[in-house]
């Protein structure tokens, strides 16, 4: 079990928590990831979103403290809704080329704003994080909402991959023994899902990032283990926002790789001799 402190600590927030799930639509969040080969092309691997608001205004952000949930004031929220509605970047998905920004990741990899969900959702990404332009105002206007007042998130479950050993960070020790790690896991990462939210609390605020994902490192048993945050209902599952942002991707550079190999057989040509 957890230590007393935390426990009675986490008990107290449960009562009072939201159910932190898929029942709020979208209104906006944004984050980015790395490709993961330096050859060829993947998807991106996705981090969770830096932050996330629902349309009647629950929020969730990261920080470097940890993962937070809150509120948006209505005032704001009704405030931020007329900005982004305006806002001509969001009206079409679609990669856009940036002139100032830096690398997502060690291989290169996207940014990208998610608007809206459904048939209005609108995704828009980048080879680059912007640091200047209307992609960037727009994040600087969705982070002026965040709320002075938070607590801890504490999802409905989470689900992780489940490594043996663990490559980056110090362990930590597993609260929870009635749900041991050896059966789930593998080298190529066991699958496994935690509905106990008081250890699904504990996995994601004890969670660093990786290489482009979330993991938290723990002693189990005298072994250690790694969890790679797959997915949390209703905040982070990336599958079909990595498929989507890989299409658009792979369109892009495919139509530079044409343009390029066009532009140097043109170079091949030799001039006619008089």
């Amino acid at each position: 079990m957890l230590p007393l402190s935390r426990t009675l600590w986490l008990t107290v927030a449960l009562a009072l928590a939201p159910a932190w799930v898929a029942a709020g639509e979208n209104l906006v969040e944004y984050s980015y990831g790395g490709f993961g080969e330096i050859e060829g092309f993947t998807d991106p691997m996705l981090l969770p979103p830096m932050v996330k608001i629902y349309q009647d205004g629950r929020i969730v952000f990261i920080d470097d403290r940890g993962i937070w949930q809150g509120r948006v004031q209505e005032r704001r929220l009704a405030r931020l809704k007329a900005y982004l509605a305006k806002q001509p970047l969001l009206k079409e998905t679609g990669l856009i080329r940036v002139q100032k920004g830096e690398p997502p990741g060690l291989h290169g990899g996207m940014a990208y704003i998610k608007y809206l969900d459904g048939e209005h959702q609108v995704v828009i990404g980048s080879l680059l994080l912007p640091t200047a332009g209307p992609w960037h105002r727009i994040v600087e206007e969705i982070r002026s909402v965040i709320p002075s007042s938070s607590s801890s998130f504490i999802p409905e479950s989470v689900t992780v991959f489940v490594f043996p050993g663990g490559r980056w960070g110090s362990p930590v020790q597993w609260p929870a023994p009635y749900i041991p790690l050896a059966p789930s896991a593998a080298e190529d990462g066991g699958e496994l899902t935690v509905s106990d939210r008081e250890v699904a609390s504990f996995i994601l605020q004890h969670a660093s990032v990786g290489f482009s994902w979330l993991q938290c490192v723990v002693l189990d048993g005298g072994q250690t283990y790694s969890l790679h945050i797959k997915s949390v209902p209703g905040w982070y599952q990336p599958e079909e926002l990595e498929r989507v942002l890989g299409g658009l991707a792979a369109e892009v550079l495919e139509r530079e790789r044409l343009d390029r190999e066009f532009y140097q057989s043109l170079m091949k040509v030799k001039a006619p001799t008089q």
